[in-house]
C-alpha cells in the first residue's frame, strides 16, 4: 500500500496549524480510550521561533486533537543531556501545555525500560513507547551537523533513547542504528507531522539559522514523511545516509514516486551543514576504504571531528559534561579518545567548536 503525505503550506503558520486535525483524520483513525504517545522536537531551552523545537502551539493542538477523540494523550521527550529537562519543556512552553490540559509530560530518561538490541550493542528506550496505541512523532524541519538532516527518524531514535544508548548509537553505524531503534516501534509511528513552520538550516540542530516556512508535512510513513521532507529542503533522500537505510531495510519507501503526496511540495533550498561531504571525505568513509585505513594503522581518522576555537572558548567546559568518553580537556581535544558524536558542537554556546577541515582530518594523527 502506497504511503501517503500531506504537504499544507500558507502565508502563516495559524493557517496550517489550524487545520491540522483536518490533515490527521486523513491519515489515522484514533478510537476512544486509545493512549497516545506525542513526541515533539525539543532537543534543547530554545523558543520554536529559532527552529530549534517543534512549535508549542502545533502542539497544543494536535493534544486538543486526541482529546477530542476521547482518548489519553501524553507527551514524552528528552532533551539533548548537557541541558535540565525541566528547564527545556518549560522554556519552550511544552510544560504549560502539560499542566493546563492536565496530560503526563514524561522525561523518556525516567522509568521503566526495555532493552532494543543494535548492531554493536543495546539502547533503552521507554516500555511505554511500546505499550502505547500510537505514537504521533512531531519533528522539526532542520539540517544536522552529522545526519545532514533531523527528521522523524532521528526524532525518534535518539530522542527515546537513553543517555547510554545514544552514545552506542553514535559508535556504531549511526545510519544503521538510527533505523534499528525506529524498527523496533515502527507499528507504533502511526503518523509523523513535520513541523516547518519555521525551520533551520546550516548548524542544526541547535545553532543553525531559522526559517521561516509555515510548512506542515503529515504522513503515515515515518520514512516516507522524511524524504518529502527532505525534497522541500532541496536535498535528495538518498543522498541521506540514515533515509537511505531506511528505505533498504523496508522501513517505508523513499522515491517519492511510490508516495502519494497531497499537496504541492516546494523547494526551499536549506542551507546544508558545512561538513557536507568532499570527494576525500567519500573516499575515507567508504567501507572499504575505512578498513583499510584501520588495520595499516596510518593514523587516518575516517569520522568528522570537531576542533577548538581557542579564540571563541569562554572556558565554559559544557562540552566536557556531554562528552561520554572525556575526550574534551579544553583546549585540547584527544582524538584518540573522541567517536566523532558531534555532540559537543551542538551545545557550545559560543561556536567554539566547529568541523575539522578535509585537510585536517587527513592529516591528524591518532593520539
Amino acid at each position: 500500500m502506497m504511503s501517503k503525505v500531506i504537504v499544507r503550506c500558507a502565508n502563516s503558520g495559524g493557517d496550517v496549524i489550524s487545520k491540522i486535525a483536518i490533515d490527521i483524520d486523513k491519515i489515522i483513525k484514533i478510537k476512544k480510550g486509545e493512549t497516545v504517545l506525542i513526541k515533539p522536537n525539543i532537543c534543547a531551552p530554545l523558543p520554536s521561533s529559532t527552529g530549534a523545537t517543534t512549535n508549542p502551539l502545533l502542539v497544543e493542538e494536535v493534544v486538543k486533537y486526541v482529546l477530542g477523540k476521547s482518548a489519553s494523550p501524553s507527551i514524552i521527550e528528552s532533551p539533548i543531556f548537557a541541558y535540565d529537562f525541566e528547564q527545556s519543556m518549560k522554556v519552550t512552553g511544552i510544560l504549560e501545555i502539560s499542566e493546563r490540559y492536565g496530560i503526563p509530560l514524561i522525561d523518556a530518561q525516567q522509568g521503566e525500560k526495555r532493552k532494543v538490541e543494535i548492531g554493536n550493542g543495546v539502547v533503552e528506550i521507554p516500555e511505554i513507547a511500546f505499550e502505547c496505541d500510537t505514537i504521533i512523532n512531531m519533528p522539526v524541519l532542520k539540517t544536522h551537523v552529522q545526519t545532514k538532516v533531523s527528521l522523524g527518524i532521528k526524532n525518534i531514535a535518539m530522542g527515546l533513547s537513553s543517555i547510554k544508548g545514544r552514545h552506542t548509537q553514535h559508535t556504531g553505524n549511526l545510519d544503521e542504528t538510527l533505523n534499528e531503534v525506529t524498527k523496533s516501534i515502527i507499528d507504533k509511528i502511526r503518523v509523523t507531522i513535520i513541523d516547518g513552520i519555521v525551520g533551520m538550516q546550516g548548524e542544526g540542530p541547535t545553532h543553525g539559522e531559522p526559517v521561516k516556512s509555515n510548512i506542515i508535512l503529515v504522513g503515515d510513513n515515518v520514512a516516507s514523511t522524511d524524504a518529502v521532507a527532505c525534497k522541500v529542503m532541496g536535498i535528495n533522500p538518498a543522498d541521506v545516509g540514515h533515509i537511505k537505510f531506511a528505505g533498504k531495510l523496508g522501513l517505508g519507501s523513499i522515491e517519492l514516486s511510490e508516495i502519494e503526496v497531497v499537496g504541492e511540495i516546494p523547494t526551499l533550498g536549506f542551507a546544508i551543514p558545512p561538513q557536507e561531504g568532499s570527494f576525500i571525505d567519500r573516499i575515507t568513509t567508504h567501507p572499504l576504504a575505512s578498513y583499510i585505513i584501520r588495520k595499516t594503522n596510518l593514523g587516518l581518522r575516517t569520522r568528522t571531528k570537531p576542533v577548538l576555537d581557542k579564540d571563541l572558548c569562554d572556558g565554559c567546559e559544557i562540552c566536557t559534561k556531554v562528552c561520554r568518553t572525556n575526550a574534551l580537556q579544553p583546549p585540547e581535544i584527544d582524538y584518540s579518545k573522541c567517536v566523532g558524536c558531534l555532540i559537543c558542537l551542538e551545545v557550545c554556546p559560543n561556536h567554539a567548536l566547529k568541523h575539522e577541515s578535509t585537510l585536517h582530518k587527513l592529516f591528524r594523527l591518532h593520539r
